[in-house]
């Protein structure tokens, strides 16, 4: 919306976030969605109502005993399905409101209580790696094997000064949903997305779907090919509809950045100071000669030769192990027998990996002293 020719949105620019080139298509989309709708605006309202619209999709918020479709419309309206009912019954109730209804594209919407959701810390990483990175977790983050669970994660924040972000996960078991997505296919109708239902009925913005390599590289190459018509059909509506009040809206952002820029420069410039003035003390402070030589002789020495160490994690004051046993609770008496090692336990439940024939263990343990002095 434009008010006496400039734009009443207010638009913030973060100068220290980091992007990577794997993340452009998705920013691209984002930037080209936003530049659309302010054109869309500008276009005289003739053009506007030629434009084709957008398909409609309902929505379906699925419980166990009730199903609930609601049309995504001015008007939103709303069908009561019971899903202990034949799938014929439910059909014939389908097929009644049909008319009213743009059932074509449905989100299938999850009641919060079946699903899992936990927020974990991850390194900065590029959406497109995101998925691959959660799946190698997540068995240690829900109680569901890798070949058993249907999982979405996304972004809820980015710290790129710490190099980290924090990322949400949602987990469920992937039998019902396999079962719930056969039986709406048999109806004809198709999930756009499975998501969690939120407390006021939204989207919680994940999608349950199974990943399907194939069509993600055939929907990157036509979105892509889709973005470049798309950009040469709005240059050509920009130039009708361009005029001053975008040429000072520019002028404004270009003014701000650039009022902006020496500060963060500055900021960035001091916190690098900053931290190269304390780190040498820190090392400094820390540091026991052989300490962690000690340690490792130690563990190597208690450790029976079938012992496969994955990790090996010095914290403060305290060691972690991970890896694979032939039996791993027979390790815990052994390491308390040590005189460095005090307080040792599982750090989680051990698990047995048959198709290895061991136990998969997360060990930690506290110091008697430092470097066994």
């Amino acid at each position: 919306m434009f008010v006496g020719g400039v734009s009443d949105r207010t638009i913030s620019i973060d100068l220290n976030a980091q992007v990577r080139l794997a993340d452009a298509p998705a920013l691209a989309a984002r930037v080209f969605d936003w530049w659309l709708k302010e054109l869309l605006e500008l276009a005289p309202a003739a053009l506007v109502n030629r434009l084709p619209k957008p398909p409609r999709t309902a929505t379906l918020h699925a419980d166990a005993t009730a199903w609930r479709i609601v049309s995504n419309g001015d008007t939103p309206r709303t069908i009561e399905l019971d899903a202990t009912a034949s799938d014929k019954e439910i059909a014939d109730r389908i097929l009644e409101a049909a008319p009213d209804f743009s059932l074509s594209r449905v989100t299938v919407l999850l009641p919060r209580r079946t699903v899992l959701e936990r927020r974990i810390t991850l390194p900065l990483m590029p959406e497109g790696a995101l998925r691959s990175a959660v799946e190698l977790q997540i068995d240690r983050l829900s109680p569901f094997a890798a070949d058993n669970v249907r999982f979405s994660a996304r972004v809820h924040e980015r710290d790129a000064v710490e190099g980290t972000m924090l990322v949400d996960i949602a987990a469920t078991p992937r039998a019902p949903v396999e079962a719930l997505e056969q039986r709406l296919t048999s109806f004809g109708l198709r999930p756009v997305a499975i998501d969690i239902e939120t407390g006021n009925g939204d989207r919680a913005g994940f999608d349950l779907r199974a990943p399907d390599n194939g069509a993600s590289a055939r929907t990157a190459w036509l979105t892509t090919a889709g973005f470049a018509a798309a950009a040469m059909l709005a240059w050509y509506v920009a130039v009708a509809a361009w005029g001053a009040a975008r040429e000072r809206e520019i002028d404004g952002w270009k003014a701000s950045v650039e009022s902006l820029r020496p500060a963060a420069a500055r900021s960035a410039t001091l916190r690098r100071e900053v931290e190269g003035l304390i780190e040498p003390l820190q090392i400094a402070r820390t540091h026991v000669p052989g300490a962690a030589l000690n340690l490792i002789a130690e563990v190597t020495k208690i450790l029976p030769d079938t012992v496969r160490l994955a990790e090996f994690r010095m914290a403060e004051g305290g060691v972690d192990l991970t890896g694979l046993a032939d039996d791993a609770p027979s390790l815990i008496g052994k390491l308390e027998a040590s005189k460095l090692f005090k307080e040792v336990k599982f750090r989680s439940p051990v698990m047995r990996r048959p198709e290895l024939g061991k136990d998969r263990f997360e060990i930690t343990m506290k110091l008697e002293r430092v470097g066994g002095k």
